[in-house]
């Protein structure tokens, strides 16, 4: 259990008529320490105790009896400890973190809003830090820390992430080294870049990767400053796709993906530049023309000063050489009564919005032609897809939910070759599929989980499913559920002459769909398994078909190596605390089942990539009642 064997002392006070017996209260009070039962040692929990006194020790105590006296020492300590965000944490003997990242995180947001923290617990749950640290040092400090914790390269994601919400993600950046790229990149377990030095193509392709629009400006300042080449640049971004989507870590591309965010957002940043030297060229041009032209206009009979003031300098400069007589008919709205030009300029100026238009309401040249069509518009920024978006690091204390045992399906999908699944296919992660395969697993099962777990992994439901993925099921299945001794069937789909979906040998089960020839990875599952023409199947939609076939895949699983069916697995109550990197679930001690204990599924899963999370069980007394 996460945090029962992490136990440190600070400091020790002993006081002894020699060094011998303070020795020996040493080896005592250490021993005492590792076999005390700490009411809070369960789950990631982080408890930070400023003093705690364990009275007189004989020399021929044992270690046992002082173990007893600590645990009801901080049994009553359990009951004023406080979460360190309250109000009144400062003043309280005893405060707790949520797991050991969640400290790191909340000091380097503080730090980045211009706090001074002060409180006592700080220099405990935060080291290295120190108070009187300079803040980009300390932040610096911080980020290296958090990529020791147990949610790793996950924490170190959310940290920037917090960082990029309260503009100070510059401390971390400008600390880091040309040769840090390649470095970081090692540490999150990402390949070192590839990416090209030929300098990228002036005409920019939409950007096909999401990531959150708070992250593009930090891309867009950092790339100019380190250049698309520089591995930091790469591993930048690929921070931020994998801040937008935590199962992107699995993609094998990931690198290759980062390296054309890199690229385009290199390329739409030249674009604009390019707009804008030329810009600057027109309004050098302008006022030249404006130099030249105004003695004419000073000498012109034909102009009174109020003709004089309606005139538009860049009609004056225009490209068509608009002559003085044609300036002159001009009328009090700003546009040229000219027959060659007039009518597009009225056209444009009446529907182009408010910030293409001057003081005057006149179009300005640049707005004009982007009006009427003779000119590109720049490339479009491309932002990331709704989403649910808390500012809060930590959610309030958990809940209780009747349906707690769906977590347990976590390493069950895990044998089940959930990440292969994903590896073969991206789109699937794109697609948040292991989240909507559990909403859908609680849905089957008539349980109101997709609001919770939605809230957990704050994800929204996609708007659309993607368009067509072939499905091929992991290998993993043909070892774990599937007969291979007998022919599988090969089925068509009513209506559709190029779909075929391959089901087992029952007929019950299904193993593969595609359209077209056959995917490459089915060859892998099918090893030398005969086929057999199986029955005509009606239409049915491709992503309802995928869940299913997950579906049905648990129910075989659990049927066979539980000896239970799904709902007696899933539906149990308890309780459930959340953080943006851990994930406690607690049962009642009661709830203890030697089915499920022998299945392995309660076993701790630990870091889940695809979920991007540290996943913790806990039996404790009382943990599925209610308060």
């Amino acid at each position: 259990m996460a945090g029962s064997n992490s136990r440190r002392v600070r400091s020790l006070r002993l006081k002894a008529p020699n060094r011998e017996l303070v020795r020996r209260g040493v080896t005592i009070l250490e021993d005492a320490f590792h076999t005390a039962s700490l009411p809070w040692a369960h789950g990631g929990r982080l408890v930070i105790v400023r003093s705690l006194s364990v009275g007189k020790i004989h020399p021929r105590q044992s270690s046992a009896s002082v173990a007893i006296a600590i645990e009801r020492s901080l049994r009553g300590l359990s009951s004023v400890a406080v979460h360190a965000e309250s109000p009144n944490a400062s003043a309280q003997p005893a405060v707790y973190f949520r797991d050991d990242a969640e400290p790191l995180i909340r000091l380097a947001v503080r730090l980045a809003r211009g706090e001074t923290p002060s409180d006592w617990f700080w220099p405990l749950a935060a080291r290295p830090w120190k108070p009187g640290m300079d803040r980009q040092t300390a932040i610096a400090v911080l980020f290296g820390q958090v990529m020791r914790t147990n949610a790793g390269p996950a924490a170190g994601i959310h940290m920037m992430d917090q960082l990029v919400r309260h503009h100070a993600i510059d401390s971390v950046l400008s600390s880091l080294e040309p040769a840090s790229g390649n470095r970081l990149l090692g540490h999150f377990g990402w390949a070192a870049p590839s990416i090209s030095t030929q300098v990228p193509s002036l005409t920019p392709e939409p950007i096909p990767e999401t990531i959150h629009s708070r992250w593009r400006p930090v891309l867009q300042r950092w790339i100019a400053r380190w250049a698309p080449t520089d591995a930091r640049s790469v591993w930048l971004a690929a921070v931020a796709l994998t801040a937008e989507r935590p199962g992107r870590v699995l993609d094998a591309n990931l690198i290759r993906r980062a390296e054309r965010l890199v690229t385009a957002i290199a390329d739409t940043d030249r674009v604009a530049e390019r707009e804008r030297m030329a810009e600057t060229v027109d309004r050098r041009a302008t006022a030249t023309a404006d130099e030249e032209i105004a003695p004419c206009i000073r000498r012109s009979p034909s102009l009174d000063r109020d003709d004089v003031q309606r005139v538009s300098k860049r009609d004056i400069a225009s490209p068509e050489g608009t002559d003085m007589r044609r300036v002159a008919e001009q009328d009090p709205s700003g546009v040229v009564n000219d027959p060659s030009i007039g009518s597009h300029t009225v056209a444009a100026r009446e529907n182009a919005p408010p910030s293409m238009l001057d003081t005057s309401g006149a179009l300005n040249d640049a707005s004009a032609k982007l009006a009427t069509g003779r000119h590109h518009p720049p490339p479009k920024v491309i932002h990331s897809p709704a989403q649910l978006d808390s500012h809060e690091l930590i959610l309030e204390e958990g809940l209780h939910f009747s349906g707690c045992g769906l977590f347990f399906l976590v390493p069950l999908m895990v044998r089940l070759g959930i990440e292969s699944f994903l590896r073969a296919d991206p789109r699937w992660i794109e697609d948040e599929f292991p989240i909507r395969l559990l909403c859908y697993v609680a849905r089957q099962l008539e349980m109101p989980a997709d609001d919770l777990l939605t809230a957990v992994f704050e994800v929204a439901e996609p708007e659309s499913s993607p368009d067509h993925i072939d499905f091929v099921a992991p290998t993993a299945w043909r070892e774990w559920l599937f007969d291979s001794e007998h022919p599988w069937q090969l089925s068509k789909i009513e209506g559709s002459e190029d779909v075929q979906t391959l089901l087992d040998a029952s007929g019950e089960f299904v193993l593969a769909h595609w359209r077209g020839s056959r995917p490459k990875s089915l060859s892998e599952l099918l090893q030398d398994t005969s086929l057999t023409e199986g029955p005509m199947l009606k239409p049915q939609a491709e992503t309802e078909l995928v869940f299913a076939a997950w579906l049905a895949a648990i129910r075989g699983w659990c049927r066979r190596y539980a000896e239970m069916e799904l709902e007696e697995i899933v539906c149990r109550p308890g309780h459930i605390v959340w953080t943006p990197t851990h994930i406690d679930v607690s049962f009642d001690q009661e709830q203890v089942d030697v089915r499920i204990r022998k299945a392995g599924l309660d076993i701790d899963p630990g870091w889940v990539p695809w979920l991007g999370r540290v996943i913790y069980f806990h039996y404790l007394y009382g943990a599925s009642r209610d308060g």
